[in-house]
């Protein structure tokens, strides 16, 4: 009586420990502990043991250690049937068939003999497969103790059959438990002990030579067994829950010194700088803190072409495998990537991708074995995939990735894509109030100059008019030449600062396009440059002067010309224009793959030139930037990777609306 109230309280707290988390090894050892409290009560309340308390006893006999040894080995048949069930099946119905009929009839005893080899069979198979223990050992165990339990069978020895597939299980389920923890701790030490005092053949002592005092004591304490393996489960319980419980606390300490790592990050830079000089940091930061140990940020570029920014943790040869893949890529195939077999999302936002589904035959990535990788996609406030960030080598990589793991990194990404946006915005703010600015000073200049340069003509003029001598008139004629000049970029300046307010128009700007490659392409193609246009389908008209637009546009690729004819001629030289559509607004991308980059903040200020000396004032860009923000337009400039430059403008259409031209900016 003592025992079965210990077993009843310690099954209640089993029942409380799979309410606090319902697990399949909870639920399993909550049923096993039932059962023997039920056979106990059996014994207590039916000592006669009639053949049906007998046949449920030896029921609740054989399926206690096959709920223990389920726990501990949670393979199943053909993928769906536990074997724990198809090995349990046959052997209850040999438990109370043997208990209901102690001497059956031939064909009772047939039935028996199949259910036996039903067990037996079943049980080899289960113990051949891999497992927590090695199979050269549980196979010709299962062989030995199932051969003799056939043979038990067969002569007729139910209960000694009953009581040896007992302890076998009991032995097995003992072993599994030892080789499941791997440690000596008070729970692992209580239950394999239990299990195996519990598991013992006590039908092999005859106890009926046994002094009536000894036997009791032997079956008393059996009974106290199982309460010393109850409770050992039950500190299992405990032990695995603090483990588990040190084992969170020390993932969100390194979550929480990952995130104070990434915080220091600088992103917000100062308008002059660019984020991508950080990007190798912010990689060896990642590989610092993360349980990755390689890491790698893909952009796209204003040709919406992506490349490599920004890497650590890889040698020379998967840098530039890697850089070869990321030129392959646009947002379409990447969309198209997303929706195949090869790209599955995980945890949150973080994908785990086959990389084979974007190689080429003969791929280095396939030859380095970089195939897969884990993927954080980086998207802009709009909605647009701006880049990606692919995480490989796994530190630590038996334990499966959490999200604890990914959170800090999603957060790191997020930040970089606003951070991007940001300093993209204040770029243009500080551009327009300081050519704002440059444009008063011009416009002042200008007012000053004008005076003295007519004076200037006047006096040439009176000069070349007057009776001095031939070379006193070639001089007059420099002077006058040169103040010329000098008064066509002073009105240049003037249109910098005071750009006309006259109606633009609408201007179709597919036409515009397709008729300046016309113009072209011929020259281009005698040159050796590959010329691209790509004009998407359905454009509307945008507002602004066609001449205009035509003259803006042939400039940046009159840029662009000069920059190519620098390269040699075995270097890829292309020249590419792009028209797309961004929310209500028209984006004209000109990009070419020239040496000489752009710089971003100074590229449109007055008398700023990339070019040599001696090739021009540097006033096309700006007056280029006067025609567009004339226009409510957007005009920025940006270098490629691995080389080239980029000009991408964005004019309103007839729906533009200014409410429009913020989400322009951020999807620009």
């Amino acid at each position: 009586m003592p025992s079965f109230a210990l077993l009843c309280a310690l099954g209640t707290v089993f029942g409380a420990l799979y309410l606090r988390a319902r697990t399949m090894q909870r639920l399993l050892w909550l049923t096993g502990w039932l059962l023997a409290a039920a056979q106990l009560a059996l014994r207590i309340w039916h000592p006669e043991m009639t053949p049906a308390a007998r046949a449920l006893s030896n029921a609740c006999f054989e399926l206690i250690p096959l709920m223990f040894l389920g726990s501990v080995s949670p393979l199943r048949f053909r993928g769906r049937v536990p074997y724990v069930a198809a090995f349990g099946f046959p052997l209850l119905v040999y438990a109370v068939l043997g208990s209901l009929y102690p001497v059956p009839g031939a064909g009772i005893k047939a039935v028996l003999l199949v259910c036996a080899l039903a067990t037996v069979y079943t049980g080899i198979h289960w113990s051949s497969l891999k497992n927590l223990a090695p199979v050269w050992f549980t196979a010709p165990f299962s062989a030995a103790v199932g051969l003799v339990c056939l043979v038990l069978t067969w002569n007729g020895r139910f209960e000694e059959t009953l009581q040896l597939a007992h302890s076998g299980i009991f032995l097995m389920t003992a072993l599994l438990f030892v080789l499941a923890y791997r440690r000596l701790s008070p729970g692992v030490i209580f239950t394999v002990c239990g299990l195996l005092y519990w598991g013992l053949p006590l039908y092999f002592f005859d106890l009926a030579t046994i002094a009536h005092a000894t036997a009791a004591a032997l079956i008393r304490t059996l009974s106290l067994v199982k309460v010393v393996t109850a409770a050992g489960m039950i500190v299992l319980v405990l032990e695995e829950e603090l483990a588990a419980n040190e084992a969170s606390r020390q993932r969100d300490h390194r979550a929480r010194i990952e995130l104070e790592q990434y915080s220091r990050l600088d992103l917000y830079l100062d308008p002059y700088r660019d984020v991508v000089e950080h990007y190798d940091s912010i990689c060896e930061t990642i590989v610092a803190q993360s349980r990755f140990s390689q890491a790698a940020i893909v952009l796209c570029n204003a040709d919406r072409v992506y490349g490599l920014a920004g890497k650590a943790g890889m040698e020379g040869a998967l840098q530039g495998a890697l850089h070869a893949l990321a030129g392959r890529l646009t947002p379409d195939r990447i969309r198209e990537f997303s929706r195949t077999k090869y790209f599955q999302f995980e945890i949150g936002n973080t994908a785990r991708v086959d990389l084979s589904y974007l190689f080429e035959p003969g791929d280095e990535l396939k030859l380095l074995n970089y195939t897969t990788a884990y993927v954080v996609p980086m998207y802009t406030r709009s909605g647009m995939l701006e880049g990606l960030v692919l995480l490989s080598r796994l530190r630590d990589a038996g334990t499966p990735l959490r999200a604890d793991d990914v959170l800090p990194l999603e957060l790191l990404v997020a930040r970089i894509a606003a951070a991007r946006e940001s300093n993209l915005l204040v770029q243009r703010v500080v551009q327009s109030e300081k050519l704002a600015g440059l444009g008063q000073i011009a416009g002042g200049v200008a007012h000053e100059l004008n005076n003295p340069l007519t004076v200037v003509l006047g006096y040439a003029e009176l000069i070349q008019d007057s009776d001095a001598d031939d070379a006193m008139r070639e001089y007059a004629q420099v002077i006058r030449e040169e103040a010329r000049r000098m008064k066509r970029i002073i009105e240049s300046m003037v249109r910098f600062w005071r750009p006309s307010h006259g109606d633009p128009g609408m201007a179709p700007i597919d036409q515009i396009v397709h008729d300046i490659e016309k113009l072209r392409r011929n020259e281009l193609e005698r040159k050796g440059i590959d010329f691209q246009v790509c004009v998407a389908d359905g454009l509307p008209g945008v507002r602004i002067n066609s001449d205009q637009l035509r003259q803006v546009l042939l400039h940046l690729m009159n840029s662009s010309i000069s920059a190519l004819s620098e390269m040699p001629p075995d270097e890829e030289r292309r020249l590419k224009v792009e028209v797309r559509r961004a929310g209500r607004r028209v984006q004209v991308v000109v990009s070419d793959t020239g040496p000489r980059g752009v710089d971003p903040i100074h590229a449109f200020d007055p008398f700023f030139t990339a070019t040599q000396a001696g090739e021009g004032v540097g006033l096309g860009l700006s007056i280029c930037y006067s025609i567009i923000r004339e226009h409510g337009g957007e005009i920025t400039a940006s270098n490629l990777l691995p080389r080239g430059s980029a000009v991408v403008i964005e004019l309103p259409t007839h729906a533009g609306t200014g409410a429009d031209r913020l989400q322009g900016e951020v999807v620009a």
